[in-house]
C-alpha cells in the first residue's frame, strides 16, 4: 500500500508547477501559489506561458528593429552632412590656394614688365643715338660732295681736314657701342621656385577620406526571464581550463646581413594575413612574411632599432624604437616614415584598434588618436610597463619587474591584476582572444600562460615542449583564431586556438 502511495505522490509531484495569479507574465511582483494539477492542465499552462513569452519576445524584437532603423537613418543624415562639410572645407582650401597663387603670379608679372621696360629703354636709347649718327653722316657726305663740286683746292684742303676730324669722331662712337656692351643680345628668363615643383610632386591629394567607427548610440535590449529560455540558444564561451592550441607551423625568419643571430621583440598579423616582425638590436629591420611563411620583404631601418609593431592596415604600421620616445608611422610601399609622434618618454609595447594607438612607456600608458596625432595619458605608473594589448573597452599590459599583468578599462579604472611568480615569471607580450582569455608570455619559465577573463585563474597554455623559448611578443588574430608567438632568438611559431 505504501508503495502505491509513494508512486502516486511521485507522479503528482512531477506535475508540480508555479502558476501566477496575474494574467500578464511580465507584471512585476508576481504572486505564486503551488498546486497539484493534472498533466493536461499543466501542458495548457505551459503552452499559454510560451505563447505569452513568444508574443512579448516578438514585440521586443520589433521595438529594437525600429530603434535600429531610426538610428541608422540618423547616421545616414549625419554622414551626408559630414560630406557637405568636407567638400566645403576642400573648396575653401582651394580658394585660399588659388588666391595665394594669383597674388604671386601678379607679383612676378609686375617684375617681368619692369624688366622688359628696362631692356626696351636701353635698346631704344641706342636706336635713337644711331638715328642721330646716321643723320650726321648724311650731312658729312653732302659736305664732301659740295667740296668736290664747288670748292677751290685750298677750301677743299681746309674742309677735308675738318671732315676727317668729324668722321673720326663718328668712328669712335661706333667703336664704343661695340665695346660698352650695348650690342649684347638681351633676353628675359624666369628661374622658377624649386619649392613649387617639389610641392607638385609631394602633394598628390587634398587629404585622405577615412571611415571611422565608434561605440553604438543605440542599444539592443531584450527582456529575458527563465520562461523566455524556451526561445533562446545557450552560448558557453571557452573557459581557461579547456582552451587548447594546435601548432600550424614554425616560422623561419631570414638571416640578417650582419649576423646569424636575432633579437625578435615584436610581431603582428596584417588584416590580409601576412606577418611582420621587428628584429631590434643586431639587424635593425622589419621582416614581412606571406601567409604561407615565405619571405615577402625585409626593410632595413638604418640606425633605428624597432622594438614593437602594430598593423594599422595592410600597408601601414606603427612601431616603437628602443631608447626612443617617438612612435613611427611607417608606409611599407614607400618604405619611409609618414610621421613621428613624440611621447616624451622611452616607448615599449604598442597596439592598434579602431583608429587608436595604445602604447606604454617608462612612466605612463597612453593613447594616440591617429587622425591629428592627439596624445592622451590614460594611466600614470611608477612601474616599467613592457607590452600592451586592447580588446574593446579593456586594456591589458605587463610589468616585467613585478611579474604582474593588469587589466584596466579605457577610463583608467583598474579591473584586475594577476601576480603569481610561480606561474608568471618575467611577463612580456600579452594578447586576448575573442572569449576574453588573456595570454601572457612568461620569459623566464619559457611558456605561455592563459588567464581567465576575470583574472582569477591562470594555467600553463604552451610550454617548452611546444617549442616555446624565451618568448617576447605574442599576437592574437581573433578573426582566424590564431596565436603568433615570437622568441627573442628567432624561434617563432603560429598556433591555432581551439
Amino acid at each position: 500500500m505504501r508503495e502505491v502511495q509513494n508512486d502516486f505522490l511521485s507522479k503528482v509531484k512531477s506535475e508540480l508547477i508555479f502558476t501566477t495569479l496575474s494574467e500578464d507574465p511580465w507584471t512585476p511582483h508576481q504572486k505564486y501559489y503551488v498546486g497539484y494539477v493534472t498533466p493536461s492542465i499543466s501542458r495548457k499552462v505551459q503552452i499559454s506561458g510560451a505563447r505569452s513569452v513568444t508574443m512579448k519576445s516578438l514585440e521586443d524584437i520589433q521595438s529594437n528593429i525600429d530603434n535600429v532603423v531610426k538610428d541608422r537613418q540618423s547616421n545616414l543624415i549625419k554622414i551626408k552632412e559630414q560630406r557637405h562639410h568636407i567638400l566645403a572645407g576642400i573648396q575653401k582650401l582651394r580658394k585660399r590656394i588659388n588666391s595665394h597663387f594669383d597674388k604671386i603670379e601678379q607679383d612676378i608679372e609686375k617684375e617681368l614688365n619692369a624688366s622688359e621696360c628696362d631692356l626696351k629703354r636701353k635698346i631704344e636709347d641706342l636706336l635713337n643715338g644711331l638715328k642721330e649718327k646716321r643723320e650726321s653722316i648724311a650731312v658729312l657726305q653732302s659736305n664732301i660732295s659740295d667740296l668736290k663740286n664747288h670748292a677751290s683746292d685750298l677750301q677743299t684742303f681746309t674742309g677735308s681736314k675738318k671732315l676727317v676730324e668729324k668722321i673720326e669722331s663718328e668712328e669712335t662712337y661706333v667703336q664704343s657701342i661695340s665695346e660698352d656692351g650695348r650690342l649684347k643680345q638681351f633676353s628675359l628668363k624666369c628661374t622658377y621656385n624649386e619649392g613649387i615643383e617639389n610641392l607638385l610632386q609631394s602633394i598628390a591629394s587634398f587629404g585622405s577620406i577615412l571611415m571611422e567607427s565608434s561605440s553604438p548610440s543605440v542599444e539592443i535590449k531584450l527582456k529575458k526571464n527563465e520562461q523566455a529560455q524556451i526561445m533562446s540558444f545557450g552560448f558557453n564561451p571557452k573557459s581557461v581550463d579547456n582552451v587548447r592550441a594546435t601548432l600550424l607551423r614554425k616560422v623561419e625568419l631570414p638571416k640578417g646581413n650582419s649576423t646569424d643571430e636575432y633579437n625578435i621583440t615584436g610581431c603582428a598579423i596584417f588584416p590580409n594575413g601576412k606577418f611582420i616582425f621587428t628584429d631590434c638590436d643586431l639587424n635593425k629591420r622589419l621582416v614581412i612574411l606571406n601567409k604561407d611563411g615565405s619571405l615577402d620583404c625585409e626593410i632595413p631601418l638604418s640606425e633605428l632599432m624597432p622594438f614593437d609593431v602594430a598593423c594599422i592596415d595592410d600597408t601601414t604600421v606603427a612601431f616603437t624604437v628602443w631608447d626612443s620616445s617617438e612612435i613611427f608611422i611607417f608606409d611599407l610601399r614607400s618604405k619611409s616614415a609618414k610621421k613621428q609622434i613624440e611621447t616624451n618618454k622611452v616607448c615599449f609595447g604598442i597596439t592598434y584598434e579602431n583608429g587608436m594607438i595604445y602604447y606604454c612607456n617608462e612612466k605612463h600608458l597612453g593613447v594616440v588618436k591617429l587622425i591629428g596625432s592627439r596624445l592622451t595619458t590614460i594611466l600614470k605608473f611608477d612601474k616599467l610597463m613592457s607590452y600592451i594589448t586592447s580588446s574593446g573597452e579593456m586594456i591589458y599590459f605587463t610589468d616585467y619587474h613585478t611579474n604582474a599583468v593588469f587589466c584596466f578599462n579605457v577610463k583608467g579604472q583598474k579591473i584586475w591584476e594577476y601576480k603569481e611568480k610561480s606561474v608568471l615569471d618575467g611577463p612580456n607580450g600579452v594578447a586576448v582572444d575573442k572569449n576574453g582569455i588573456v595570454y601572457v608570455a612568461s620569459e623566464n619559465r619559457n611558456c605561455i600562460v592563459a588567464i581567465s577573463p576575470d583574472g582569477e585563474k591562470a594555467v600553463n597554455f604552451l610550454s617548452s615542449a611546444d617549442g616555446i623559448k624565451k618568448p617576447y611578443k605574442i599576437f592574437c588574430d581573433n578573426k582566424r583564431d590564431l596565436l603568433l608567438v615570437t622568441g627573442f632568438y628567432g624561434n617563432c611559431a603560429l598556433f591555432e586556438i581551439i
